[in-house]
C-alpha cells in the first residue's frame, strides 16, 4: 500500500472515531436525558480505545524481534 492510500485510510478512520466520540454523548443524552450516563459511556468507550492502542503497540513491538 503506498503512502498516500495509507494516509487516506488513517485519516478517515481517525475522522470517524472523532465523530463517534462527539455523537455518542449526544445519542446517549437523547435516549436517557441524563448527563451522568454520558460519563459512564464515554469512560467505557475511551478506555476501550486506549486498551486497543496499547495492545496494538505491544503486538507491533513484539513482532519485530
Amino acid at each position: 500500500m503506498n503512502e498516500k492510500k495509507l494516509f487516506t485510510v488513517s485519516f478517515f478512520i481517525n475522522f470517524i472515531f472523532s465523530m463517534l466520540t462527539a455523537l455518542l454523548s449526544l445519542i446517549v443524552f437523547n435516549i436517557n436525558k441524563k448527563t451522568g450516563d454520558i460519563n459512564i459511556i464515554m469512560m467505557t468507550f475511551i478506555s476501550s480505545l486506549l486498551f486497543t492502542r496499547v495492545f496494538s503497540i505491544g503486538n507491533f513491538f513484539k513482532g519485530e524481534d
